[in-house]
């Protein structure tokens, strides 16, 4: 879907081809490659809590935001903000939320009271340039009933086929790795996310909440299938961000990222907030990453786009709901391998099974699948981690999911040209 200028009015078009007005083509121009911030959490029914805008299951903080900053790594357009809870608030009562940019809050907020689920925000767009920081505020009122929340914003980048992968990782160790959706940890195939589809990977951002302080320094890097990449940057003495605008990586589909941290000596504790951009090779792709845990006993769910941490035997509590899109393709690779006959990994719409399902042997790390599967706006999206014939061990599932939305172009048409 495009637009075009006529009279001084933008008007709708459809795609992105050359326009020919009285005899004059016009090529078309001002593309913006759509992707979506998709997050979920359990917001307080008494306080307000600041939560990751891009991620999942994390319950944010009492007071303060910038532990809940994530960085964007691209400038454009935030628009059409969706947000879904799996109960009302109650009448009388209800949550608003809003989205914060550079710790302080925007018009960009919807309402979700009495018996009602679901808010949209459409009335205009929010800007957002390169090393931005956001997050959404969910604010309560007259104490709602408890709820799981579910939200995803359109990102309307400013250059072509730009879309985004963000990350939080916190100093709990010397050397921490992280990617798929936030937290850290101390094994790197415990986070990393298989790349769905082959593009490349550049303009690195970080941001802490915390300098290291005197001659301390925090470094972060990208990793591909564990070995460094050129793609990174240090945080040194009293700053608090650092930038790789240089330096570029190649992926191919199925090629294992994730980002690296190591500290020196002894620098301030900290949450630091990352962003990278991902360059698809193919216009309008873009990725959700996630690592669950599963079960060797039982079906598990996990969230499309997450940390690492446990899958659980209720799906309510791991719904993640996106607007309108088109989903090509699922990767899959394995910690380790898990015994028996491995596990099943399958994305479920709304509670039901889609075509994308695969499954990872017992000796086996890795499965992929292609299929289409169209998700509509406000569905929700899991993934089954389902056990098959007893596997030994429960290592970290990261999963790539491709999904796929047409450019946005606008086209300017001089109808007075001779």
């Amino acid at each position: 879907m495009g637009r075009v200028m006529r009279h001084g009015h933008w008007l709708s078009t459809l795609g992105g081809l050359l326009v020919v007005v009285a005899g004059l083509a016009v090529p078309s121009a001002l593309a913006a490659s759509r992707w979506q911030l998709v997050g979920s959490a359990s917001p307080s029914t008494s306080s307000n809590t600041w939560q990751l805008i891009d991620g999942g299951r994390y319950h944010g903080s009492g007071a303060g935001a910038a532990i809940d900053d994530q960085t964007m790594s691209m400038a454009g357009t935030l628009s059409t903000l969706r947000v879904k809870l799996d109960a009302s608030p109650g009448t009388g009562k209800s949550y608003v939320f809003t989205v914060v940019k550079n710790d302080s809050s925007t018009s960009m907020a919807c309402t979700i009271s009495d018996l009602n689920t679901t808010c949209t925000y459409t009335a205009s767009t929010l800007s957002v340039a390169t090393n931005d920081t956001l997050q959404l505020l969910c604010t309560p009122s007259g104490t709602p009933n408890s709820a799981t929340a579910t939200w995803s914003v359109a990102f309307d980048s400013t250059t072509t086929r730009y879309t985004g992968l963000t990350s939080k990782l916190q100093s709990n160790f010397t050397t921490n790795y992280g990617f798929a959706g936030g937290n850290a940890f101390s094994i790197l195939s415990d986070v990393e996310c298989p790349v769905p589809t082959a593009g490349s990977i550049r303009d690195l951002y970080v941001n802490l909440n915390t300098a290291p302080g005197g001659t301390e320094t925090r470094s972060y890097w990208l990793t591909k299938n564990g070995a460094s990449q050129s793609l990174t940057c240090t945080v040194s003495g009293a700053a608090t961000t650092c930038t790789d605008t240089t330096h570029t990586t190649t992926v191919a589909a199925g090629d294992r990222v994730a980002i690296t941290t190591s500290a020196s000596a002894a620098p301030a504790v900290t949450v630091g907030s990352l962003g990278v951009v991902f360059v698809p090779d193919v216009e309008g792709e873009w990725i959700l990453k996630t690592s669950p845990v599963p079960s060797t006993t039982s079906t598990t769910y996990g969230e499309v786009n997450d940390e690492n941490e446990g899958a659980t035997v209720s799906e309510s509590l791991v719904n993640q709901m996106v607007q309108a899109t088109t989903i090509k393709a699922m990767y899959v690779k394995l910690a380790s391998t898990p015994g028996g006959s491995g596990y099943v990994i399958t994305l479920r719409k709304n509670g039901v099974d889609t075509a994308l399902t695969c499954t990872v042997g017992g000796a086996g790390t890795t499965c992929n699948v292609s299929a289409t599967v169209t998700a509509a706006d406000n569905d929700y999206l899991t993934y089954s981690l389902a056990p098959s014939g007893s596997p030994t061990s429960a290592p970290a599932v990261g999963i790539g999911l491709l999904l796929y939305n047409p450019t946005r172009r606008r086209v300017m048409i001089n109808e007075d040209a001779n």
